[in-house]
């Protein structure tokens, strides 16, 4: 068997240069990616850090900033999970190049954030209105400091929860826990609850999102449930969901 095999390697004919070549760029370029992944910040040329918030912009930063972090700051801080020694990174992506590059997955979304990095990346910003910006064709605008209050809200939580109880949280406590601290959602409240009272849906990201924060809210406020027993126990989304619905 052992001879067999030997003829059999001895047949085999050598690799080329240029399969050689192309097996070395294509490692060196995922490579790369990866370190960038990591570490984003060659591709953005403007810094400013603001209390325990690293922001790194390809545009200039205007002085504003500092309000939308006051802002996004004043929301983390009524969480349970927020944490005076955690620091944010948070990287705006003007160029669309940049946010495909880092954020492949979510390159159209409000901002997404990574837990094994601990960054965030966010979409078009404008700072100085305090906007942030997806490119959906509706839903596409909420406060800025609002999504940052979101993004890091995430962030607390993987690290409160540990990265394996983190990913096995159900998505409708996740986002919605977001959502809850972020105070509010994209979605017009109005408009969600005619929706949901008529018993319809709608196929969008903002409306999933807004019924997540409904459910929370119903478990939190309307039954007075701690946010530990909110993670912990098995709750059931619809039911939470009609009770927000029922009550309002």
């Amino acid at each position: 068997m052992l001879d067999a095999y030997r003829q059999r390697k001895r047949k085999r004919k050598p690799r080329s240069k240029s399969y050689r070549f192309t097996n070395r760029a294509i490692v060196l370029l995922c490579t790369a990616w990866l370190l960038l992944i990591f570490f984003p910040h060659p591709l953005f040329a403007h810094s400013i850090r603001v209390a325990e918030f690293r922001i790194y912009s390809d545009r200039p930063i205007p002085e504003e900033i500092s309000e939308v972090i006051r802002d996004a700051d004043s929301k983390l801080r009524q969480s349970v999970f927020f944490d005076e020694g955690e620091t944010f990174s948070i990287f705006i992506a003007q160029d669309g190049w940049r946010r495909r590059l880092l954020n492949p997955r979510a390159a159209n979304a409000f901002g997404a954030g990574f837990k094994f990095t601990g960054n965030t990346v966010l979409n078009r910003c404008d700072i100085g209105n305090d906007m942030c910006f997806n490119d959906r064709p509706r839903f596409n605008e909420r406060p800025l400091h609002a999504v940052i209050a979101h993004e890091c809200t995430h962030h607390l939580l993987a690290s409160r929860l540990g990265l394996v109880r983190y990913f096995r949280l159900p998505t409708w406590k996740n986002e919605g826990y977001c959502e809850y601290v972020a105070g509010g959602s994209s979605f017009e409240h109005d408009r969600g609850m005619r929706i949901l009272r008529t018993g319809r849906s709608e196929n969008s990201p903002s409306f999933k999102y807004f019924t997540f924060l409904l459910a929370v809210r119903s478990a939190l406020d309307d039954r007075g449930m701690t946010t530990d027993e909110l993670f912990e126990e098995d709750l059931d989304f619809e039911s939470l969901l009609q009770s927000a619905v029922n009550g309002s």
